[in-house]
């Protein structure tokens, strides 16, 4: 009896195995409520085969199909065959619409088959029954009784299978509480990266910026991931949704490793760590170089998969290392990135379909990020707060160390201060001679710039002219010549009297005030600004009494004239006429120039016009700023001013107003 039993328990197991280990079917799944989300996990039978395989020879083949049989999703790891996924369903309840998804990262391709009256499956228009979602899902019409589906599936990321069929009134009711725990998890990143990007602002601190820039890549990844761009921006499920998604979450994990360089300071307390660093890094590019090239591998998951949870591992050593040389602010990154560690190891074991995908493992990334970040972010103001009590240890210390040097310093300061007093009078008196001479080099080199540039442009104008006339058999020589010799005296008349010009300026010189019949002096300036300046049109209203002599520096006034004259040709159009006004008038010489300007003016630009070195000049022509001043100087020497204003017809009117003192 012993024996029997013993060989009927034997005979069980070895029916079992034998089971176990045989191909077969899952038992249909019963859908009677309407109410109720079904999981497709124990109802599956799956093959894996070479990519051209045909859907004949798929079914010819359907004795090979392999019952999951477990309540827990399908996860069959990273693999480049063509996955074939076969199902019953007993459709018992009055819909005979359901809508079927599939809920994990879209697949490069996913082609679904239902079984008609005939016998024979035919493949759903998955682009006019695709239903919205943030993944995969379907309007899938499903008989009352027993219904085949098959589905073809291929991907470049974890043969994970997660399959739900649910009515449309279940489907929408479901995913409104899963679009409300998104909506938490993305507000809560969202407000942690807007506070961080406010800190990183306000503080130019580059750590908060790298933290803004790692946890936007991660946020946008993980929104990629579940399908919302594809959801709500019509992107389709095809290699550009692999690649995109592949190279943010690649992008996260570069900028992961910046900000732990940056904020643990590692080429500094880890230099070896820094480099592992580094070359850790490298595993991303790859991954994203070769996701480019070759979109439909599934290297670049596996690159992903492995450098993660490698990268956090020597992230945590490195911040170990740190912490134990002294840089305390790695104790809150320590904590965050031991969080990022578990749930980048928990996706790994996922991926690979070491472990079950359950919520937990299939969330791991984001409840790991959520907490990661938030410690980081604690981890960051942790650090400021560090760094500001180590900056007043230093500053207390500095200023302990001041107070002390300034006791040592004050011993000696008497007598320091005899020694100072005198070195800087000695000093003080070189810099004045060395300032007084630069500056009269100076004022000197400006005039010259100044005052010498218009009568030699002059003279040029005028050679050039004469050359061209005798080209041409025009024979005006004895004009030209009168003009270049009027210019001549004028650059001899400036010479002689420039040093003592220079000294009016610098106040070292007073006028040389000599009697001038004032008429013959006007007639006099007249021709010469009409041989200066003979390509203007000029106008002269001349009030003077023929008889009138006047007490004036005739040079220095003429000088001015001159310079008025000059600024109104600059700064006027070519073709505009220029009028020169002399009046005496209540025992006043008034000398003005009107012109019209080419840039209109305002009063407050016409008053700034009249200090030194300010110029109106334009790009096309270089002003020193001393001509107006000088005038102004020249007038006040004789105890007279110099006026700005603007007239009729947006023009502008300079006078030089010399009280005359009549000659007896």
């Amino acid at each position: 009896m012993h024996s029997g039993g013993r060989f009927l328990i034997r005979f069980g197991w070895i029916g079992l195995l034998i089971l176990w280990m045989t191909p077969g079917l899952a038992q249909p799944l019963q859908i009677k409520n309407t109410d109720q989300v079904y999981t497709l996990n124990a109802q599956l039978t799956y093959l894996l085969t070479p990519n051209e395989m045909s859907l004949k020879e798929v079914l010819a083949s359907e004795q090979a199909f392999y019952p999951h049989q477990k309540s827990s999703v399908l996860n069959l790891g990273y693999s480049n065959q063509t996955l074939w996924l076969k199902f019953d369903i007993d459709n018992q309840s009055a819909l005979d619409q359901w809508i079927l998804e599939f809920g994990y990262y879209p697949p490069l391709a996913f082609d679904l088959y239902l079984k008609n009256h005939q016998g024979a499956f035919h493949r759903i228009d998955t682009d006019k029954n695709q239903w919205p979602s943030r993944y995969l899902a379907y309007d899938l019409p499903l008989a009352n009784g027993l219904n085949q589906v098959l589905i073809k599936m291929e991907t470049s990321a974890s043969l994970t299978v997660p399959l739900t069929i649910s009515s449309h009134k279940t489907f929408a009711e479901e995913k409104q509480g899963f679009y409300f725990t998104q909506a938490l998890y993305f507000g809560w990143v969202a407000s942690l990266i807007l506070y961080n990007l406010f800190l990183f602002l306000s503080l130019r601190d580059g750590r908060f910026g790298y933290y803004v820039l790692f946890a936007t890549a991660l946020a946008s990844a993980l929104a990629f991931y579940y399908g919302f761009p594809q959801q709500w921006l019509g992107m389709p499920y095809d290699q550009t949704t692999t690649i995109i998604g592949t190279v943010l979450f690649n992008l996260a994990s570069l900028l992961a490793i910046v900000f732990a360089r940056r904020f643990l300071n590692t080429p500094l307390y880890s230099p070896v760590g820094d480099n592992l660093l580094l070359l850790t890094s490298l595993t991303f590019f790859g991954s994203i170089v070769t996701v480019l090239i070759w979109p439909a591998s599934t290297t670049p998951s596996w690159l992903l998969s492995l450098g993660a949870p490698i990268g956090a591992i020597i992230a945590m050593i490195v911040a170990f290392i740190c912490l134990i040389r002294g840089y305390k602010q790695a104790r809150f990154f320590l904590i965050a990135w031991s969080t990022l560690l578990v749930a980048t190891i928990i996706a790994t074991l996922r991926n690979f379909g070491w472990v079950e995908t359950s919520p937990l493992t299939a969330h791991s990334i984001q409840i790991g990020s959520a907490l990661e970040m938030l410690l980081l972010a604690i981890a960051l103001a942790d650090s400021m707060r560090i760094e500001r009590i180590e900056h007043d240890r230093l500053q207390q210390a500095s200023l302990e160390d001041s107070l002390e040097n300034q006791k040592i310093l004050t011993s000696n300061q008497s007598r320091l201060e005899r020694k100072v007093f005198k070195r800087t009078q000695n000093i003080q008196a070189s810099l004045y001679k060395v300032q007084s001479a630069f500056k009269t080099y100076m004022r000197f080199g400006a005039m010259i710039s100044h005052e010498f540039k218009n009568p030699l442009n002059a003279m040029l104008n005028q050679i050039e002219t004469l050359n061209m006339e005798r080209q041409h058999g025009i024979d005006h020589s004895e004009k030209r010549l009168a003009s270049i010799e009027g210019q001549a005296k004028r650059l001899k008349t400036l010479f002689e009297h420039w040093l003592s010009t220079d000294q009016l300026i610098s106040g070292q010189l007073s006028t040389d005030v000599k009697t001038v019949l004032l008429q013959p002096w006007l007639q006099e300036a007249i021709e010469l600004v009409e041989s200066i300046h003979s390509d203007r049109h000029f106008e002269f209203h001349v009030e003077v009494n023929p008889t009138t002599r006047v007490k004036m520096d005739a040079t220095l006034v003429q000088i001015g004239l001159f310079n008025l004259v000059d600024n109104a040709c600059r700064y006027s159009p070519e073709a505009s006429r220029i009028t020169l006004v002399a009046i005496v008038s209540d025992q006043t010489l008034a000398l003005g120039v009107v012109n019209q300007p080419d840039t209109p003016m305002t009063e407050e630009r016409l008053k700034d016009s009249l200090e030194t070195y300010c110029t109106l000049s334009s790009k096309q022509q270089e002003s020193t700023g001393l001509g107006l001043s000088l005038v102004k100087l020249i007038a006040e020497t004789h105890k007279g001013s110099l006026a700005a204003n603007l007239v009729e017809q947006d023009k502008v009117q300079f006078v030089m107003r010399l009280p005359v003192v009549f000659a007896q």
